[in-house]
């Protein structure tokens, strides 16, 4: 069998637009009386098929107060991952859904969706056909598939009943309970009360637990775990198709949002695909994701229960999904596998469970290698858990070492029916659940509109360390500088009036540039054409370099540890360089262009090659990649930070696709362009992953990691940042107290959440600094037009773009009184984000003073240059692009990739292949460097005056 995943792995960090979803007030479920309970099962517009299990027949041989027990020990639960995926299915559906979805979806929260999966359910919902019982007593069959979609005539509303799509979220969802046992249980009980009850448990816990339902094709689970030519199609929304609900499910079970091809070219690899035959395939890896969530929702309350038992779990399973529902007689052995890894998995969490009984598994021999009657040895658990397989009734009597444990039943329900499901039509024998119903008092404890403990406002979180949600951090502070630091950094400061560039000088330095371009319709010697020599020459004198001031403080830092601490070759170039040379390094000796992990570069005397990055500026660099000529992989950590902006002609709307066609229809005639560069883990063990990335394999002193004599560069990174250098068993110890600040990234490697956050704030800051002053400038407000910032190839995990998003708008919220010319900010192409940083589309963050009262925050789908009107007319566009920290303005556009992504895209669209180029445009000079902060952007000579005022105070 292909090797199982221990799934879920990770504590789950909520970002601030799910947690949102999460805040309601306050509520409690009130504890409900045996009188009313009764008076609400009177009132239930369906017949009981039988009486024996209901509570005004038991009232009669069992106590009251203990019926009323029973009652109020129901509630729903959730596994916090199910509940996490909750959250983005709403923010999905308030996005793309159908209008019957979105008008729906409106402001839901997660408890208002939970109350509605409880309450809107069928009473009955069986076979492939879709047979229905309504609560109003409608019965039916099909036309499912139609609720919630815009062209439904069918009586079958989304204001009544649950869509296919929520279905598959139901089932996530369990109702558990202390319940009195009618019988033994037994598939053929019919509700017959006992004769004898001395071979059986007069009371337990009852849990319903759902199953993978694939009886029905393209529907359920099976579009997840089924793979066909006809479904897995990118027209049906498969592969990397953004906007799909797929995709939502894909990315909730950390996998591959497969196409059928994809699995046709993984299935001469691998075991993980099963052949079902007729050229289609099981998935067995998302199946056992699938179910181990409902594994550990049980595992969970069964150690819960007990525990508040002063006892130990006696777990009676049966299959869920492995009847009629299953696709697959090997879907059994999955099962009982995952079951066996989520024991161990859990290990500590579950030390008051004893006992597992695996009944009616008639195709598995074993669990975990474990023969029935062996103890399964777990780590950390005290004595081991008992496995069992074998033909027990689920009420038998717990005798001999049993006696006292407590027994725990778990039942195979439905994701769109009320407890019992087909015992409403009678049916008391045909399967698990309705048997379960005619045994227990599931049909009346379990019931919503019944028992009023059956709610969102009673739901329970299966968690280990309960739901956190990560703050965004408070940084950075303003730096101080001594009088000998700032002296240091400014020692070849001058004033920065400059000669300004004439069109002639640049057009001369762009014909003489090396590199062919690949389209000349972003060039001056074309736009001379249609656009007047004063204007061009205004857009060429109004660039500049501009870097966040705490930056400054690194690359002074910097210059002293290489110095001291460098390879020869370092020592020896940086050796009495100032932070201005270091700063016209960073601009002038990048790469031409540099891309992908194996790190393919283009370098300005026309080299082509790829890889070897790394021995640059040690004692094995070649003669062709050398500190001399480029830069090393340390400096691009330190170019990272440097921004190029000015103004520019737009020559298109600047779409993915644009390749240099000019089109300036609907188009703004000019506006602010800005390259920004996101965190590169594209490639391990360089740039920020390793300040952000923590593994086993790369955070340990011989890499420099941990409290060394000698400082390293991994010290003097972490430092900046204000955080520990961590070596891996470091980490692993701060997360047992700070959950949320590490993601889990697979077995042995961690996500630092508050490093990522840091770094990408300096840029943030910098874009928002830079177009306030644009704006003041024109006596005008700023629209600034943000793209994501290495969350496309170079991303390394799917919660970088919430984090990104929720860091962006904490920025805002912290810098308001700061951008009182920053009026609108359009987060564009951020896939199925409902919300920024928990506000919706088109909310103002509330900032104090602010002329706007604040700044309207978008999520569009708009281009970078599209037109400007209404009432955004004459407001500045500040459009940012994604750059890269080793390349030209463009990068894959000097190989001719002009749609390879945003960097081309916007050198295509733009003039910034020129006008940015160190190498064409004087302008782009660290003489012309400019900083920015809270006071606004101002020239490199001028920060003295800026910093001292801070230090003083």
């Amino acid at each position: 069998m292909y090797e199982l995943p221990q799934w879920p792995n990770k504590n789950l960090v909520w970002t601030h637009e799910k947690f949102q979803l999460l805040d309601e007030p306050e509520t409690f479920a009130q504890n409900v009386t045996l009188e009313e309970f009764l008076c609400s099962s009177e009132n239930f517009p369906i017949k009981f098929p039988i009486d024996a299990v209901r509570c005004k027949i038991l009232k009669n041989s069992v106590n009251a107060q203990v019926i009323e027990n029973y009652i109020n020990s129901a509630y729903p639960l959730i596994h916090e991952n199910a509940l996490q995926l909750y959250a983005t299915f709403l923010l999905h559906k308030q996005q793309f859904g159908t209008l019957h979805e979105k008008k729906l979806y409106k402001n839901m929260s997660v408890l208002k969706f939970v109350d509605r999966l409880l309450s809107k359910r069928a009473v009955m919902f069986m076979g492939k056909f879709d047979q229905y019982i309504l609560l109003d007593g409608t019965k039916g069959s099909g036309k499912w598939n139609l609720i919630g979609k815009d062209n439904n005539q069918s009586k079958l509303t989304l204001e009544n009943c649950l869509s296919y799509d929520e279905i598959k979220l139901s089932v996530f969802l369990s109702v558990s309970s202390l319940s009195y046992f009618i019988n033994n249980g037994t598939r053929k009980n019919y509700g017959k009360p006992a004769i004898n009850r001395n071979n059986m448990e007069n009371e337990g816990v009852i849990i319903g637990l759902i199953g993978a339902r694939l009886r029905k094709i393209g529907v359920m689970e099976y579009e997840e775990m089924v793979i066909t030519k006809t479904q897995n199609s990118e027209q049906n929304g498969y592969g990397l198709n953004k906007n799909s609900l797929h995709k939502v499910f894909a990315e909730f079970y950390e996998e591959p949002c497969f196409t059928y091809q994809q699995v046709l070219d993984l299935q001469n690899n691998i075991l993980r695909f099963a052949s079902l035959g007729n050229d289609t395939y099981f998935d067995n890896i998302v199946f056992s994701k699938r179910i181990a969530l409902s594994i550990d929702t049980l595992l969970i309350e069964a150690n819960e229960r007990a525990t508040l038992k002063n006892t130990t779990a006696y777990i009676h399973v049966v299959g869920i999904g492995l009847g009629v529902w299953k696709c697959s007689d090997h879907q059994q052995e999955v099962f009982v596998e995952t079951f066996a890894k989520r024991l161990q998995a859990l290990g500590n969490t579950i030390t008051a469970i004893s006992d597992i009984y695996f009944s009616y598994f008639e195709k598995v021999s074993t669990c975990g290698g474990y023969k029935s009657g062996d103890l399964m040895k777990i780590i950390d658990h005290p004595l081991g858990i008992r496995i069992f397989l074998g033909k027990r009734d689920p009420h038998n009597k717990l005798t001999g070492v049993d006696t006292g444990k407590l027994l725990i039943v778990s039942y195979a329900w439905d994701g769109n029916s009320l407890p019992g499901n087909e015992f409403w039509s009678g049916k008391l024998g045909s399967t698990g659940d309705s048997a379960a119903a005619a045994s227990t008092q599931i049909s009346e404890i379990h019931n919503p509109h019944i028992n009023s403990k059956v709610c969102a406002a009673n739901l329970r979180i299966v968690t280990i360390l309960g739901l956190k949600m990560f703050k965004i951090p408070e940084w950075p502070v303003r730096p101080i500088w001594t009088e000998e630091t700032l002296n240091a950094l400014l020692k070849d400061a001058m004033n920065d009036a400059q000669k300004p560039v004439t069109l002639e000088e640049l057009q001369e330095k762009s014909d003489k540039f090396p590199i062919k371009f690949p389209v000349d319709s972003v060039r001056c010697k074309t736009l001379i054409n249609t656009v007047p020599k004063e204007k061009l020459e205004a857009n060429i004198n109004s660039v500049y370099p501009v870097i966040h001031e705490n930056v400054l403080q690194l690359m002074l830092d910097f210059l002293y540890h290489k110095v001291r601490f460098g390879k020869e070759p370092e020592r020896e170039i940086y050796k009495n360089m100032t932070v201005l040379e270091l700063v016209e390094r960073l601009l002038t000796k990048r790469a031409v262009s540099f891309l992908n992990d194996i790190d393919s570069y283009a370098l300005l005397n026309g080299t082509r090659g790829f890889g070897q990055w790394e021995r640059i500026g040690t004692d094995s660099e070649t003669e062709k990649l050398n500190l001399k000529t480029c830069l090393s992989y340390d400096e691009i950590k330190l170019s990272v930070f440097l921004s190029v902006s000015s103004f520019t002609t737009f020559i298109n709307d600047g779409n993915r696709y644009n390749c240099g066609v000019l089109n300036r229809v609907n188009v703004e005639p000019e506006g602010i362009i800005i390259g920004l560069i996101g965190t590169r883990f594209e490639k391990p063990d360089v740039m920020e992953y390793e300040e952000i990335v923590i593994s086993e394999s790369q955070n340990h002193q011989g890499n420099g990691y941990g409290i060394l004599f000698l400082p390293t560069k991994h010290g003097l990174f972490s430092g900046f940042y204000g955080e520990l250098s961590f070596v891996y068993h470091q980490a692993l110890e701060l997360k047992k107290t700070e959950p949320t600040r590490f993601t889990n990234l697979s077995e042995n490697m961690l996500f630092d959440n508050k490093v990522y956050c840091k770094r990408i704030i300096l840029s943030i800051e910098t874009l928002l600094f830079e177009a306030q002053q644009r704006a003041k400038e024109r006596c005008t407000t700023a629209f600034v037009h943000v793209v994501g910032l290495g969350l496309g190839v170079w991303k390394i995990s799917p919660h970088q773009t919430s984090l990104f998003l929720d860091t962006f708008v904490k920025r805002l919220e912290v810098n308001g009184k700061h951008l009182n010319a920053v009026s609108d900010v359009v987060f564009a192409h951020f896939g199925h984000n409902g919300t920024v940083g928990g506000y919706k589309n088109n909310s103002i963050v509330a900032i104090p003073g602010h002329p706007n009262n604040g700044i309207k925050v978008q999520l569009s789908n708009r281009l970078p240059h599209t037109k400007m009107t209404g009432e955004n007319e004459g407001k500045l566009l500040v459009v940012s692009y994604a750059w890269d920290g080793n390349a030209l303005p463009g990068n894959e556009f000097w190989n001719g990739s002009l749609t390879a992504s945003g960097d081309p895209a916007a050198a295509s669209s733009t003039q910034i292949a020129e006008l940015h180029n160190p190498h064409i445009n004087s302008k782009v000079t660290a003489k012309n460097l400019r900083v920015a902060g809270p006071f606004g952007v101002i020239s490199f000579s001028k920060y003295r005056d800026v910093a001292m005022l801070n230090s003083k105070m």
